[in-house]
């Protein structure tokens, strides 16, 4: 009987030369597989019974992958930019800047959740710069995502 399990997946590199403005499908999904990837370690925090400080640390660091997988595209498919795919891969490259914005969206309205009821008063400066900006940032991700949305 077989079963299906999560493993990494190698895909072919793109060969020397190759014009990575205009990815190929196979790129495509390794990215999106890679923001799943994220996004399920997200879900995996949200429900764990751990304490609220651990659950918020956890949560940066996936904001931090997060930030790392969108610089780690190429400019005509980063979220935030303007899609230069072809048109047969457009709509691939939008769905999956509206999962990256949504995963955005609730990472930081996780954060708003848990942040400790003193975060907005007193030494602010105790909790890094993202956290201190997660109502902008979640406010503007939901904004990326009707942007995205009306394309």
């Amino acid at each position: 009987m077989d079963a299906t399990f999560d493993e990494d997946t190698m895909l072919a590199e793109p060969e020397v030369g190759t014009n990575i403005s205009f990815p190929t499908l196979s790129q495509i999904y390794s990215w999106s597989y890679q923001l799943n990837q994220i996004q399920s370690r997200f879900c995996n925090i949200m429900h764990s019974k751990d304490t609220i400080l651990f659950r918020l640390d956890a949560i940066l660091k996936v904001d931090s992958d997060l930030m790392v997988w969108k610089e780690a595209l190429p400019t005509s498919c980063r979220p935030g930019n303007l899609i230069l795919a072809s048109e047969n891969r457009y709509l691939h490259v939008l769905l999956m800047h509206l999962e990256y914005f949504n995963l955005l969206r609730a990472v930081h309205w996780a954060v708003i959740a848990l942040r400790p009821p003193h975060a907005g008063t007193g030494d602010a400066s105790a909790f890094p710069s993202r956290i201190r900006a997660s109502e902008r940032l979640c406010l503007d991700s939901a904004r990326s995502f009707v942007k995205g949305l009306n394309e």
